[in-house]
C-alpha cells in the first residue's frame, strides 16, 4: 500500500508492537504501540503506512492518513469492484472487496487489469 497524491506528508514516530510492521503496511494502535493492521481492523485506530520494516519495540516513522489517497492491491472478486464502496481489508497492506462489513477503505477508483484500488483509509486517528 502507497500515497498517490502529491499532497505533504506528515510522519509520526511511535514504537512499534509485538510482531512488527513491514513498509508500506498500515500502522494500528495497541496499548500504545503501532502493529500491523489486520482484516479485523474496522474497530481499531488506524494511523499511518510505515515507512520502512521495523522489529518490535524500535521506534518506527509512520506516514499519516490525513485524507491522503493510497492505492492498494485488493483480494476478491472483481465484479464487486465499485467507486463508492467502503471495503475491508484483508490484512495490512491488502484491501478484501468482497468484504463491506466494518469497511475501513473508501474506493475512490481501481484497475482490475493490474489488481489494484485507490481510496481514503476512513477509521483514522488523528495524532497532529
Amino acid at each position: 500500500m502507497y500515497f498517490i497524491d502529491s499532497k505533504p506528508s506528515t510522519v509520526f514516530n511511535q514504537t512499534v508492537g509485538t510482531g512488527g510492521i513491514a513498509k508500506g503496511e498500515i500502522g494500528m494502535l495497541s496499548s500504545a504501540t503501532l502493529i500491523d493492521a489486520t482484516a479485523a481492523a474496522g474497530d481499531a485506530t488506524l494511523v499511518g503506512l510505515a515507512m520502512a520494516d521495523y522489529d518490535a519495540a524500535a521506534v518506527g516513522q509512520f506516514e499519516l492518513f490525513s485524507n491522503r489517497i493510497v492505492r492498494s492491491e485488493y483480494t476478491g472478486t472483481a465484479s464487486n469492484l465499485a467507486i463508492g464502496k467502503v471495503y475491508d481489508l484483508s490484512n495490512g497492506h491488502t484491501v478484501n472487496i468482497d468484504d463491506v462489513t466494518g469497511g475501513v477503505f473508501f474506493c475512490t477508483g481501481y484497475d482490475a487489469v493490474r489488481g489494484t484500488v485507490d481510496g481514503f483509509i476512513t477509521l483514522v486517528h488523528r495524532l497532529v
